[in-house]
């Protein structure tokens, strides 16, 4: 194809979505990834609105305030200490917890989102009612209706 395209062509730059920040204060929030190693844990967390960017929560062993955040993860997941030290990233994906976020300032003058505690999720909404008759069986019964007496 032998077209001179240059003069009317101008190159997309590619954009990332940015996201907002989650708000300072309690949310509902879903595990999307858990990453352990020797020094840390980090457990990123998903909003249900998608407006809102990922929380990394972030916390170093062998720190007591870390200690206790984690503890509170366990218990907000129901999961007992052995049941949570068999558990595997895997295990944790998809799960729901009550996030407390509050925001900070970092020494670049970055906010960063963190996480100061955990609790239970709230239970979710009860599931709709299945239809009692399809869209066909309602198109159908519209159908059926006897002819009108009014010609138009």
């Amino acid at each position: 194809m032998d077209w001179d395209l240059n003069e009317f062509f101008e190159p997309v730059a590619a954009t990332r979505e940015e996201r907002d920040m989650v708000p300072e204060g309690e949310h509902d929030l879903r595990i999307t990834k858990v990453v352990e190693d020797a020094k840390r844990i980090r457990i990123d967390l998903a909003h249900d609105d998608r407006r809102y960017g990922l929380v990394f929560a972030d916390y170093p062993k062998g720190v007591q305030w870390a200690s206790r955040i984690v503890g509170e993860l366990v218990a907000a997941l129901g999961l007992t200490p052995a049941e949570w030290k068999a558990a595997s990233p895997e295990t944790l994906k998809d799960r729901r917890v009550k996030a407390r976020v509050y925001h900070k300032v970092g020494n670049s003058g970055r906010t960063f989102c963190n996480v100061g505690g955990f609790s239970a999720a709230d239970p979710a909404p009860a599931a709709k009612p299945v239809a009692k008759r399809t869209p066909t069986q309602k198109a159908d019964a519209a159908s059926n209706v006897p002819e009108d007496d009014i010609p138009f």
